[in-house]
Protein backbone atom coordinates (compact mmCIF):
# COMPACT_ATOMS: atom_id res chain seq x y z
CA UNK A 1 0.00 0.00 0.00
CA UNK A 2 1.39 3.50 -1.20
CA UNK A 3 1.48 6.28 1.43
CA UNK A 4 -0.23 9.57 0.35
CA UNK A 5 1.29 12.80 0.67
CA UNK A 6 0.38 14.12 4.19
CA UNK A 7 -0.09 18.03 5.03
CA UNK A 8 3.62 19.13 5.93
CA UNK A 9 1.96 20.95 9.28
CA UNK A 10 0.53 17.58 10.42
CA UNK A 11 3.64 14.76 9.72
CA UNK A 12 2.20 12.83 13.13
CA UNK A 13 -1.19 13.39 12.26
CA UNK A 14 -4.61 14.85 14.01
CA UNK A 15 -5.54 12.79 17.25
CA UNK A 16 -9.46 12.57 18.15
CA UNK A 17 -10.89 14.64 21.29
CA UNK A 18 -8.79 14.38 24.15
CA UNK A 19 -12.15 12.99 26.05
CA UNK A 20 -12.30 9.78 23.46
CA UNK A 21 -11.17 7.16 25.24
CA UNK A 22 -14.50 8.12 27.61
CA UNK A 23 -17.13 7.53 24.63
CA UNK A 24 -15.33 4.48 23.53
CA UNK A 25 -15.62 3.40 27.40
CA UNK A 26 -19.32 3.94 26.61
CA UNK A 27 -19.95 1.96 23.80
CA UNK A 28 -18.34 -1.05 24.83
CA UNK A 29 -20.55 -0.74 28.16
CA UNK A 30 -23.47 -0.72 26.00
CA UNK A 31 -22.29 -3.68 24.30
CA UNK A 32 -22.28 -5.63 27.73
CA UNK A 33 -26.20 -4.19 28.82
CA UNK A 34 -27.67 -7.32 28.04
CA UNK A 35 -25.78 -9.31 30.33
CA UNK A 36 -25.75 -6.75 32.89
CA UNK A 37 -29.55 -7.32 32.61
CA UNK A 38 -29.28 -10.41 32.68
CA UNK A 39 -27.22 -11.11 35.97
CA UNK A 40 -29.20 -8.13 37.76
CA UNK A 41 -32.66 -9.54 36.72
CA UNK A 42 -32.32 -13.47 36.92
CA UNK A 43 -29.38 -13.41 39.53
CA UNK A 44 -28.89 -12.78 43.20
CA UNK A 45 -25.81 -11.42 44.93
CA UNK A 46 -25.10 -12.96 48.11
CA UNK A 47 -23.09 -12.01 51.19
CA UNK A 48 -20.23 -14.18 50.20
CA UNK A 49 -20.26 -13.04 46.68
CA UNK A 50 -17.70 -10.25 46.48
CA UNK A 51 -15.95 -11.89 44.07
CA UNK A 52 -18.28 -11.01 41.25
CA UNK A 53 -17.72 -7.36 42.43
CA UNK A 54 -13.82 -7.61 42.11
CA UNK A 55 -14.34 -9.43 38.41
CA UNK A 56 -16.03 -6.41 37.13
CA UNK A 57 -14.19 -4.00 38.72
CA UNK A 58 -11.06 -5.72 37.10
CA UNK A 59 -13.01 -5.62 33.89
CA UNK A 60 -14.02 -2.33 34.08
CA UNK A 61 -10.48 -1.59 34.64
CA UNK A 62 -9.28 -3.30 31.81
CA UNK A 63 -12.03 -1.74 29.21
CA UNK A 64 -10.60 1.87 30.33
CA UNK A 65 -7.21 0.77 30.10
CA UNK A 66 -8.57 -0.38 26.36
CA UNK A 67 -10.15 2.50 25.20
CA UNK A 68 -7.39 4.91 26.78
CA UNK A 69 -4.43 3.17 24.43
CA UNK A 70 -6.82 2.68 20.95
CA UNK A 71 -7.89 6.40 21.27
CA UNK A 72 -4.14 7.87 21.81
CA UNK A 73 -3.14 5.44 18.92
CA UNK A 74 -5.38 6.89 16.69
CA UNK A 75 -4.35 9.03 14.26
CA UNK A 76 -6.06 10.71 10.59
CA UNK A 77 -4.49 13.04 7.82
CA UNK A 78 -6.68 15.00 5.58
CA UNK A 79 -4.97 15.18 2.03
CA UNK A 80 -6.50 17.00 -1.08
CA UNK A 81 -8.23 13.97 -2.67
CA UNK A 82 -8.27 11.26 0.36
CA UNK A 83 -8.49 10.52 4.27
CA UNK A 84 -5.68 8.72 5.77
CA UNK A 85 -6.06 6.53 8.98
CA UNK A 86 -4.49 4.69 11.06
CA UNK A 87 -5.52 2.66 14.19
CA UNK A 88 -5.44 -0.23 16.27
CA UNK A 89 -3.65 -1.61 19.70
CA UNK A 90 -2.79 -4.85 18.36
CA UNK A 91 -3.48 -5.32 15.03
CA UNK A 92 -2.68 -2.01 13.19
CA UNK A 93 -4.01 -0.67 10.22
CA UNK A 94 -3.67 1.84 7.33
CA UNK A 95 -6.34 2.97 5.51
CA UNK A 96 -6.99 5.15 2.69
CA UNK A 97 -10.38 6.51 2.21
CA UNK A 98 -10.87 8.21 -1.24
CA UNK A 99 -12.95 11.43 -1.24
CA UNK A 100 -14.86 9.76 -4.53
CA UNK A 101 -15.66 6.46 -2.41
CA UNK A 102 -17.87 8.54 0.04
CA UNK A 103 -21.12 8.35 -0.31
CA UNK A 104 -22.47 9.67 2.47
CA UNK A 105 -21.27 11.86 5.70
CA UNK A 106 -23.25 10.84 8.94
CA UNK A 107 -23.27 12.08 12.38
CA UNK A 108 -24.53 11.29 15.74
CA UNK A 109 -24.39 13.77 18.80
CA UNK A 110 -25.82 11.92 22.09
CA UNK A 111 -26.76 14.42 24.78
CA UNK A 112 -22.83 13.64 26.13
CA UNK A 113 -21.72 14.51 23.19
CA UNK A 114 -23.23 17.90 22.85
CA UNK A 115 -22.23 18.82 26.51
CA UNK A 116 -18.85 18.33 25.37
CA UNK A 117 -19.25 19.97 22.01
CA UNK A 118 -18.46 16.49 20.13
CA UNK A 119 -19.23 14.95 17.18
CA UNK A 120 -18.80 11.08 16.00
CA UNK A 121 -18.67 11.01 12.58
CA UNK A 122 -19.38 7.90 9.85
CA UNK A 123 -17.51 8.38 6.46
CA UNK A 124 -19.56 5.26 4.56
CA UNK A 125 -19.38 4.16 0.98
CA UNK A 126 -21.68 1.41 -0.95
CA UNK A 127 -18.70 -1.35 0.06
CA UNK A 128 -21.20 -2.72 2.96
CA UNK A 129 -23.07 -2.30 5.72
CA UNK A 130 -19.88 -0.65 8.00
CA UNK A 131 -18.64 2.54 7.29
CA UNK A 132 -15.19 3.14 5.53
CA UNK A 133 -14.42 5.21 8.59
CA UNK A 134 -15.08 6.09 11.75
CA UNK A 135 -14.42 9.04 13.53
CA UNK A 136 -15.56 8.40 17.24
CA UNK A 137 -15.16 11.53 18.75
CA UNK A 138 -14.60 14.92 17.03
CA UNK A 139 -14.68 18.69 18.07
CA UNK A 140 -17.45 20.40 16.35
CA UNK A 141 -15.61 22.72 14.63
CA UNK A 142 -13.45 19.92 13.08
CA UNK A 143 -15.92 18.11 12.33
CA UNK A 144 -17.45 20.61 10.46
CA UNK A 145 -14.32 21.26 8.60
CA UNK A 146 -13.89 17.88 7.33
CA UNK A 147 -17.11 17.35 5.52
CA UNK A 148 -16.58 21.04 3.77
CA UNK A 149 -13.44 19.26 2.87
CA UNK A 150 -14.91 15.70 1.31
CA UNK A 151 -17.71 17.98 -0.43
CA UNK A 152 -15.27 19.83 -1.79
CA UNK A 153 -15.42 23.80 -0.10
CA UNK A 154 -11.74 25.69 -0.56
CA UNK A 155 -10.31 25.51 3.13
CA UNK A 156 -6.96 26.69 3.67
CA UNK A 157 -5.48 24.93 7.55
CA UNK A 158 -3.63 27.52 9.32
CA UNK A 159 -0.09 26.13 10.45
CA UNK A 160 0.09 26.45 14.10
CA UNK A 161 -3.16 25.15 14.68
CA UNK A 162 -5.27 22.13 12.76
CA UNK A 163 -8.50 21.97 13.92
CA UNK A 164 -9.12 25.61 13.43
CA UNK A 165 -9.67 26.85 10.32
CA UNK A 166 -8.32 30.32 9.23
CA UNK A 167 -10.29 31.05 6.11
CA UNK A 168 -13.45 29.01 4.62
CA UNK A 169 -15.30 29.27 1.59
CA UNK A 170 -18.14 27.33 2.38
CA UNK A 171 -21.26 26.96 0.00
CA UNK A 172 -24.44 28.69 0.70
CA UNK A 173 -26.80 26.23 2.91
CA UNK A 174 -30.53 26.57 2.58
CA UNK A 175 -33.30 25.19 4.93
CA UNK A 176 -35.84 23.56 2.58
CA UNK A 177 -38.09 21.76 4.80
CA UNK A 178 -38.60 21.76 8.63
CA UNK A 179 -41.23 19.13 10.24
CA UNK A 180 -43.35 20.70 13.37
CA UNK A 181 -44.35 18.62 16.28
CA UNK A 182 -47.93 18.59 15.20
CA UNK A 183 -47.22 16.98 12.16
CA UNK A 184 -44.47 14.33 14.28
CA UNK A 185 -48.00 13.81 16.62
CA UNK A 186 -49.68 12.54 13.17
CA UNK A 187 -46.68 10.41 12.20
CA UNK A 188 -47.22 8.98 15.48
CA UNK A 189 -50.83 8.56 14.59
CA UNK A 190 -50.01 6.89 11.28
CA UNK A 191 -47.03 4.45 12.24
CA UNK A 192 -47.54 1.64 14.41
CA UNK A 193 -43.69 2.25 15.85
CA UNK A 194 -44.66 1.83 19.50
CA UNK A 195 -45.59 -1.56 19.03
CA UNK A 196 -42.39 -2.54 19.46
CA UNK A 197 -41.74 0.07 22.82
CA UNK A 198 -45.03 -1.35 24.58
CA UNK A 199 -43.74 -4.83 23.56
CA UNK A 200 -40.95 -4.62 25.17
CA UNK A 201 -42.11 -2.72 28.39
CA UNK A 202 -44.65 -5.60 28.98
CA UNK A 203 -41.64 -7.81 29.05
CA UNK A 204 -39.70 -6.06 31.70
CA UNK A 205 -43.16 -5.66 33.81
CA UNK A 206 -43.49 -8.98 33.72
CA UNK A 207 -40.37 -9.91 34.31
CA UNK A 208 -40.39 -7.61 37.68
CA UNK A 209 -42.05 -7.50 40.92
CA UNK A 210 -44.71 -4.67 39.69
CA UNK A 211 -47.36 -6.71 38.32
CA UNK A 212 -48.23 -9.42 40.98
CA UNK A 213 -48.53 -12.70 40.04
CA UNK A 214 -49.69 -16.15 41.11
CA UNK A 215 -51.84 -15.43 44.66
CA UNK A 216 -51.25 -12.24 44.88
CA UNK A 217 -52.69 -11.43 41.29
CA UNK A 218 -56.34 -12.68 42.11
CA UNK A 219 -57.65 -10.04 43.64
CA UNK A 220 -55.44 -7.17 41.97
CA UNK A 221 -54.44 -7.96 38.37
CA UNK A 222 -56.27 -5.73 35.79
CA UNK A 223 -58.51 -8.00 34.26
CA UNK A 224 -60.06 -8.55 37.52
CA UNK A 225 -60.01 -4.67 38.16
CA UNK A 226 -61.91 -4.52 34.41
CA UNK A 227 -64.54 -7.31 35.21
CA UNK A 228 -65.72 -6.15 38.59
CA UNK A 229 -66.07 -2.37 36.93
CA UNK A 230 -68.07 -3.57 34.09
CA UNK A 231 -70.18 -5.45 36.63
CA UNK A 232 -70.70 -2.40 38.99
CA UNK A 233 -70.87 0.28 36.38
CA UNK A 234 -72.31 -1.01 33.13
CA UNK A 235 -74.22 -3.79 35.33
CA UNK A 236 -72.69 -7.16 33.01
CA UNK A 237 -70.66 -9.55 34.56
CA UNK A 238 -71.46 -13.34 32.74
CA UNK A 239 -72.32 -14.34 29.24
CA UNK A 240 -71.09 -13.11 25.78
CA UNK A 241 -72.06 -9.77 26.24
CA UNK A 242 -69.65 -9.78 29.09
CA UNK A 243 -66.84 -11.49 26.51
CA UNK A 244 -67.52 -9.22 23.79
CA UNK A 245 -67.18 -6.14 25.69
CA UNK A 246 -63.83 -7.75 27.53
CA UNK A 247 -62.67 -7.45 24.25
CA UNK A 248 -63.78 -4.56 22.67
CA UNK A 249 -62.39 -2.71 26.26
CA UNK A 250 -58.87 -4.90 25.65
CA UNK A 251 -58.56 -3.78 21.56
CA UNK A 252 -59.79 -0.09 22.72
CA UNK A 253 -56.76 0.11 25.42
CA UNK A 254 -54.32 -1.65 23.11
CA UNK A 255 -54.83 0.83 20.53
CA UNK A 256 -54.27 3.95 22.82
CA UNK A 257 -51.32 2.71 24.44
CA UNK A 258 -49.74 1.86 20.95
CA UNK A 259 -51.07 4.96 19.83
CA UNK A 260 -49.50 6.87 22.62
CA UNK A 261 -45.62 5.45 22.01
CA UNK A 262 -45.90 5.57 18.77
CA UNK A 263 -46.64 9.57 18.97
CA UNK A 264 -44.02 9.91 21.95
CA UNK A 265 -41.22 7.57 19.69
CA UNK A 266 -41.56 10.04 16.91
CA UNK A 267 -41.12 12.93 18.31
CA UNK A 268 -38.47 11.84 20.19
CA UNK A 269 -36.58 10.21 16.91
CA UNK A 270 -37.33 13.21 14.98
CA UNK A 271 -37.83 16.19 16.65
CA UNK A 272 -36.79 19.32 15.19
CA UNK A 273 -36.28 17.51 11.73
CA UNK A 274 -34.34 19.99 9.35
CA UNK A 275 -33.44 19.38 5.35
CA UNK A 276 -30.96 21.37 4.12
CA UNK A 277 -29.89 22.00 0.63
CA UNK A 278 -26.08 23.45 -0.53
CA UNK A 279 -25.18 24.34 -3.68
CA UNK A 280 -21.44 23.31 -3.75
CA UNK A 281 -18.75 23.63 -6.59
CA UNK A 282 -18.45 20.24 -8.47
CA UNK A 283 -15.82 17.93 -6.88
CA UNK A 284 -15.27 14.08 -6.16
CA UNK A 285 -17.93 14.03 -3.92
CA UNK A 286 -20.58 14.78 -5.93
CA UNK A 287 -22.35 17.27 -9.12
CA UNK A 288 -22.90 20.59 -7.02
CA UNK A 289 -26.28 20.13 -5.03
CA UNK A 290 -25.59 18.47 -1.77
CA UNK A 291 -28.98 17.24 0.49
CA UNK A 292 -28.03 17.17 4.36
CA UNK A 293 -30.76 16.31 7.34
CA UNK A 294 -30.74 16.40 10.91
CA UNK A 295 -33.13 15.50 13.54
CA UNK A 296 -33.35 13.74 16.78
CA UNK A 297 -34.18 15.19 20.41
CA UNK A 298 -32.19 13.73 22.68
CA UNK A 299 -29.42 12.24 20.56
CA UNK A 300 -29.01 14.47 16.97
CA UNK A 301 -28.61 12.19 14.45
CA UNK A 302 -28.02 12.82 10.95
CA UNK A 303 -25.92 12.63 7.20
CA UNK A 304 -25.44 14.72 4.04
CA UNK A 305 -24.74 13.28 0.91
CA UNK A 306 -24.94 14.77 -2.95
CA UNK A 307 -28.37 14.41 -5.05
CA UNK A 308 -27.11 12.23 -7.72
CA UNK A 309 -25.48 9.62 -5.21
CA UNK A 310 -29.29 8.39 -4.47
CA UNK A 311 -29.83 5.08 -5.10
CA UNK A 312 -33.51 4.68 -4.37
CA UNK A 313 -36.59 7.28 -3.68
CA UNK A 314 -39.18 5.94 -1.65
CA UNK A 315 -42.67 7.83 -1.16
CA UNK A 316 -44.63 6.06 1.57
CA UNK A 317 -48.17 6.37 0.41
CA UNK A 318 -50.77 3.77 2.58
CA UNK A 319 -54.12 3.73 3.66
CA UNK A 320 -53.27 5.51 6.82
CA UNK A 321 -51.62 8.05 5.23
CA UNK A 322 -54.43 8.84 2.96
CA UNK A 323 -56.84 9.22 5.25
CA UNK A 324 -54.64 12.08 6.75
CA UNK A 325 -53.52 13.49 3.14
CA UNK A 326 -49.86 12.47 4.41
CA UNK A 327 -46.93 10.97 2.64
CA UNK A 328 -43.44 10.01 4.08
CA UNK A 329 -40.52 10.58 1.19
CA UNK A 330 -37.86 7.87 2.24
CA UNK A 331 -34.13 7.84 0.33
CA UNK A 332 -31.99 4.77 -0.01
CA UNK A 333 -27.96 5.67 -0.24
CA UNK A 334 -25.22 2.56 -0.75
CA UNK A 335 -24.25 1.06 2.38
CA UNK A 336 -27.26 2.19 4.56
CA UNK A 337 -29.12 -0.29 6.06
CA UNK A 338 -32.49 0.17 5.17
CA UNK A 339 -34.43 -2.54 6.98
CA UNK A 340 -34.50 -0.95 10.52
CA UNK A 341 -35.05 2.77 11.42
CA UNK A 342 -33.73 3.00 14.87
CA UNK A 343 -30.04 2.52 15.31
CA UNK A 344 -28.70 0.67 12.10
CA UNK A 345 -30.14 3.25 9.72
CA UNK A 346 -26.93 5.89 10.05
CA UNK A 347 -27.21 9.04 7.79
CA UNK A 348 -29.89 9.94 6.24
CA UNK A 349 -32.84 7.72 5.40
CA UNK A 350 -35.72 10.29 4.87
CA UNK A 351 -36.23 13.17 3.22
CA UNK A 352 -39.14 14.03 5.25
CA UNK A 353 -40.94 11.42 7.66
CA UNK A 354 -43.97 13.21 6.94
CA UNK A 355 -45.13 15.44 4.65
CA UNK A 356 -48.11 16.96 2.75
CA UNK A 357 -48.80 15.60 -1.52
CA UNK A 358 -47.54 18.52 -2.57
CA UNK A 359 -44.69 19.34 -0.42
CA UNK A 360 -43.94 15.41 -0.65
CA UNK A 361 -43.44 15.82 -4.51
CA UNK A 362 -41.44 19.17 -4.10
CA UNK A 363 -38.72 17.10 -2.63
CA UNK A 364 -39.17 14.24 -5.11
CA UNK A 365 -38.26 16.79 -7.63
CA UNK A 366 -35.93 18.19 -6.06
CA UNK A 367 -33.66 15.22 -5.55
CA UNK A 368 -34.43 13.37 -8.84
CA UNK A 369 -35.71 16.32 -11.09
CA UNK A 370 -38.79 14.41 -11.32
CA UNK A 371 -42.62 16.04 -11.46
CA UNK A 372 -45.52 14.37 -10.21
CA UNK A 373 -47.99 16.56 -10.97
CA UNK A 374 -48.09 14.84 -14.56
CA UNK A 375 -47.17 11.81 -14.29
CA UNK A 376 -49.39 8.69 -15.90
CA UNK A 377 -48.54 5.50 -15.08
CA UNK A 378 -48.20 2.35 -17.53
CA UNK A 379 -50.74 -0.02 -16.45
CA UNK A 380 -50.97 -4.10 -15.52
CA UNK A 381 -52.08 -6.95 -16.89
CA UNK A 382 -56.24 -6.05 -17.47
CA UNK A 383 -56.56 -9.48 -15.28
CA UNK A 384 -53.84 -9.01 -13.13
CA UNK A 385 -56.50 -8.33 -10.15
CA UNK A 386 -57.80 -11.40 -10.00
CA UNK A 387 -54.64 -13.00 -9.55
CA UNK A 388 -53.84 -11.34 -6.43
CA UNK A 389 -56.91 -11.63 -4.94
CA UNK A 390 -56.87 -15.29 -6.16
CA UNK A 391 -54.62 -16.85 -3.15
CA UNK A 392 -55.88 -14.67 -0.48
CA UNK A 393 -59.21 -15.63 -1.05
CA UNK A 394 -58.35 -19.21 -1.32
CA UNK A 395 -56.43 -19.10 1.84
CA UNK A 396 -59.30 -17.37 3.88
CA UNK A 397 -61.56 -19.73 2.21
CA UNK A 398 -60.36 -22.69 2.79
CA UNK A 399 -60.36 -21.71 7.16
CA UNK A 400 -63.70 -20.46 6.93
CA UNK A 401 -64.93 -23.63 5.40
CA UNK A 402 -63.27 -25.66 8.02
CA UNK A 403 -64.26 -23.67 10.84
CA UNK A 404 -68.26 -23.84 9.16
CA UNK A 405 -68.19 -27.86 9.04
CA UNK A 406 -67.17 -28.04 12.70
CA UNK A 407 -70.14 -25.57 13.42
CA UNK A 408 -72.31 -27.53 11.31
CA UNK A 409 -71.16 -30.74 12.75
CA UNK A 410 -71.50 -29.49 16.51
CA UNK A 411 -75.23 -28.57 15.64
CA UNK A 412 -74.76 -24.62 15.80
CA UNK A 413 -76.17 -24.02 12.09
CA UNK A 414 -76.77 -20.08 13.29
CA UNK A 415 -73.06 -19.41 13.79
CA UNK A 416 -72.03 -21.25 10.90
CA UNK A 417 -74.64 -19.27 8.56
CA UNK A 418 -72.77 -16.34 10.06
CA UNK A 419 -69.41 -16.88 9.23
CA UNK A 420 -70.87 -17.92 5.56
CA UNK A 421 -72.56 -14.45 5.33
CA UNK A 422 -68.61 -12.99 6.84
CA UNK A 423 -66.44 -14.97 3.82
CA UNK A 424 -69.32 -13.40 1.13
CA UNK A 425 -68.56 -10.03 2.56
CA UNK A 426 -65.32 -10.67 2.82
CA UNK A 427 -64.97 -11.54 -0.17
CA UNK A 428 -66.82 -8.53 -2.18
CA UNK A 429 -64.63 -6.10 -0.20
CA UNK A 430 -61.05 -8.31 -1.07
CA UNK A 431 -61.59 -8.42 -4.83
CA UNK A 432 -62.79 -4.07 -4.62
CA UNK A 433 -59.76 -3.66 -2.36
CA UNK A 434 -57.37 -5.78 -5.21
CA UNK A 435 -59.48 -3.71 -8.24
CA UNK A 436 -58.30 -0.82 -6.71
CA UNK A 437 -54.58 -2.04 -6.09
CA UNK A 438 -54.55 -3.37 -9.91
CA UNK A 439 -55.83 0.09 -11.10
CA UNK A 440 -53.39 2.41 -9.14
CA UNK A 441 -50.68 0.21 -9.77
CA UNK A 442 -48.37 0.39 -12.92
CA UNK A 443 -44.83 1.62 -14.13
CA UNK A 444 -43.05 4.81 -15.95
CA UNK A 445 -40.01 4.79 -17.68
CA UNK A 446 -38.23 8.43 -18.31
CA UNK A 447 -35.08 8.80 -20.04
CA UNK A 448 -33.34 9.01 -16.39
CA UNK A 449 -35.46 7.22 -14.07
CA UNK A 450 -38.11 4.15 -13.96
CA UNK A 451 -41.15 4.58 -11.22
CA UNK A 452 -42.95 2.19 -10.08
CA UNK A 453 -45.69 1.78 -7.85
CA UNK A 454 -47.56 -1.06 -6.37
CA UNK A 455 -49.66 -1.49 -3.14
CA UNK A 456 -52.69 -0.16 -2.06
CA UNK A 457 -52.90 -0.53 1.87
CA UNK A 458 -49.20 0.01 2.29
CA UNK A 459 -48.64 1.79 -1.36
CA UNK A 460 -45.48 2.47 -1.96
CA UNK A 461 -43.58 4.28 -5.06
CA UNK A 462 -40.16 3.70 -6.20
CA UNK A 463 -37.91 6.28 -8.60
CA UNK A 464 -34.78 4.51 -9.54
CA UNK A 465 -32.48 5.94 -11.28
CA UNK A 466 -31.32 4.07 -14.17
CA UNK A 467 -27.75 4.57 -13.95
CA UNK A 468 -27.65 2.31 -10.43
CA UNK A 469 -29.89 -0.24 -12.57
CA UNK A 470 -27.12 -3.37 -11.87
CA UNK A 471 -29.42 -5.95 -13.83
CA UNK A 472 -32.71 -7.03 -14.58
CA UNK A 473 -34.83 -9.91 -14.69
CA UNK A 474 -37.92 -11.20 -16.11
CA UNK A 475 -39.04 -14.06 -14.84
CA UNK A 476 -42.65 -16.47 -15.45
CA UNK A 477 -44.09 -18.85 -12.84
CA UNK A 478 -46.37 -21.52 -14.41
CA UNK A 479 -49.64 -19.05 -13.29
CA UNK A 480 -47.98 -16.50 -15.43
CA UNK A 481 -47.24 -18.33 -18.52
CA UNK A 482 -51.19 -19.49 -18.33
CA UNK A 483 -52.28 -15.68 -18.13
CA UNK A 484 -49.34 -14.44 -20.52
CA UNK A 485 -47.95 -12.38 -17.46
CA UNK A 486 -44.49 -11.46 -16.32
CA UNK A 487 -42.74 -10.05 -13.57
CA UNK A 488 -39.54 -7.73 -14.49
CA UNK A 489 -37.25 -7.47 -10.81
CA UNK A 490 -34.65 -4.87 -10.81
CA UNK A 491 -31.16 -5.19 -8.61
CA UNK A 492 -29.51 -1.78 -7.94
CA UNK A 493 -26.34 -1.22 -6.54
CA UNK A 494 -26.94 -1.22 -2.94
CA UNK A 495 -23.93 -2.49 -1.56
CA UNK A 496 -26.03 -5.63 -0.28
CA UNK A 497 -29.56 -7.41 -1.17
CA UNK A 498 -30.27 -6.99 2.07
CA UNK A 499 -30.42 -2.93 2.02
CA UNK A 500 -32.18 -2.91 -1.23
CA UNK A 501 -35.64 -2.20 -1.54
CA UNK A 502 -37.78 -4.88 -3.26
CA UNK A 503 -38.20 -3.18 -7.09
CA UNK A 504 -40.23 -5.07 -9.41
CA UNK A 505 -43.12 -4.92 -11.55
CA UNK A 506 -45.23 -7.69 -11.10
CA UNK A 507 -48.50 -8.57 -13.40
CA UNK A 508 -47.07 -7.23 -16.31
CA UNK A 509 -48.87 -8.47 -20.02
CA UNK A 510 -45.91 -10.41 -21.07
CA UNK A 511 -44.80 -8.27 -24.38
CA UNK A 512 -45.04 -4.70 -21.52
CA UNK A 513 -42.64 -6.65 -19.76
CA UNK A 514 -40.35 -7.57 -22.78
CA UNK A 515 -40.38 -3.82 -23.80
CA UNK A 516 -39.37 -2.89 -19.92
CA UNK A 517 -37.04 -5.51 -19.21
CA UNK A 518 -35.11 -4.12 -23.12
CA UNK A 519 -35.35 -0.65 -22.17
CA UNK A 520 -33.61 -0.70 -18.69
CA UNK A 521 -31.02 -3.05 -20.49
CA UNK A 522 -30.14 -0.04 -22.82
CA UNK A 523 -27.39 2.27 -21.16
CA UNK A 524 -28.89 5.56 -23.22
CA UNK A 525 -29.22 7.69 -20.91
Amino acid sequence: MSAAPEPRNTNTGETLHALSWLFVLIAQLLNLIGPILLVLVAGRMRKDDGWQAMVALIAALVLSAYSLFYTRTFRFWVTADELIIKEGLFNRTLRHVPFARIQNVAFRQTLLHRIFGVVELNLESGAGTKPEAKMTVLPLLRARLLQQQIRGAVVQMPLDDPAQPSAAISPTEVLVHQVSTAELLRLGLISNRGMVLVGSAFYFLSQSNLIPSGRDARGHSLFNTISHWLRDSVGVAHGPLFWAAMIALWFVMIVLVVRVASMLLAVITFHDFKLYVTSAPVSAFGHGQQLRVEHGLSTRQGGSTSAHRIVCLLLRDGLLYRWFKRQSVEVVLPGNSHDDGSKNARGMRYLSPISRPDVANDLIELASGISFKQLVLNPLHVRAWRRMVKWPLLIVGVQVLALIVFLATHQHVSAALMMLCFYVGFSFWMVRCYQRSAAVSGYQLTPTHCIIRAGYFSQCTHILPRREVQSVTLSQSPFDRRSHMATVAIDLCAGSAFETPHAAVHYLAIKDARKLAASLRLKTF
